[in-house]
């Protein structure tokens, strides 16, 4: 019964990972790499926002800020991922952590999702700019300190939350560690709540952030073709009027 225990453990084991050890190598290379090109576009508009402007930064300006600033913490975390998976755990070729730098890597990968909703941020601030009219003072003194706020505010405190309750672990697709077997053992309890957490703390924001984007990018189309209509009809009948 043992031999047979082991058997169908090096058979599940092999049905996990399908990939040669070149093809894990590759994959992580193009992590890494696309992580760095990543942190360099994003430290150019950094740059360009802290001291390329020469005036004081605006809404726009702190937007892409914050949204430059959460990409570079989720490149880092895409370009060290490889190497803070559990080695005594992961099939991964790069695993070099341990069940510590996984939590820790959960953590990084939890407050990374503040890029996603700092898209959705911008997305608001043009359609509230642009079809609604809103000047950039009143949009920095009403609508943008809440933005910042709740947006920091919830992921810092949900990946928090996962690092003291170790809700964090290695996932069984994909590289990285995140929401996933929770609590520990539940699979075989059939207990399992990992995945209330995983849309709460991640699917919530990611569906609502892209919903927004095509819904205020089409408002603000619509908006910017029916001026368009309106202003060519003026121009058309104040053509006809002086003729």
């Amino acid at each position: 019964m043992t031999q047979l225990n082991i058997m169908d453990d090096d058979f599940l084991q092999g049905e996990i990972s399908s990939l040669t050890d070149m093809q894990e190598i590759s994959m992580s290379l193009v992590t890494i790499f696309s992580g760095l090109l990543s942190i360099l576009g994003s430290s150019a508009i950094i740059y360009r926002v802290l001291k390329g402007s020469g005036r004081t930064p605006k809404s726009y300006d702190r937007i892409m800020l914050g949204l430059s600033i959460c990409d570079i913490l989720t490149s880092i975390t895409y370009a060290v991922t490889p190497l803070l998976l559990p080695q005594a755990t992961s099939q991964r070729v790069w695993a070099r952590g341990s069940e510590t730098s996984c939590l820790f890597l959960g953590f990084l990968t939890q407050l990374s999702l503040t890029a996603v909703t700092y898209n959705c941020l911008l997305s608001f601030y043009y359609l509230a700019t642009i079809k609604f009219s809103m000047t950039a003072s009143d949009f920095a003194s009403n609508l943008e300190p809440y933005f910042h706020i709740l947006t920091v505010f919830f992921f810092l405190f949900t990946a928090t939350g996962g690092v003291v309750f170790d809700i964090f672990a290695e996932l069984e697709l994909g590289q990285g560690c995140w929401i996933a077997e929770y609590p520990k053992g539940c699979e075989a309890r059939g207990d399992c709540t990992g995945n209330y957490f995983a849309w709460i703390w991640g699917g919530l924001p990611v569906l609502v952030t892209f919903v927004s984007l095509p819904v205020n990018n089409l408002r603000i189309y619509c908006y910017i073709k029916e001026a368009l209509r309106t202003h060519s009809n003026s121009q058309s009948k104040l053509q006809a009027a002086q003729t």
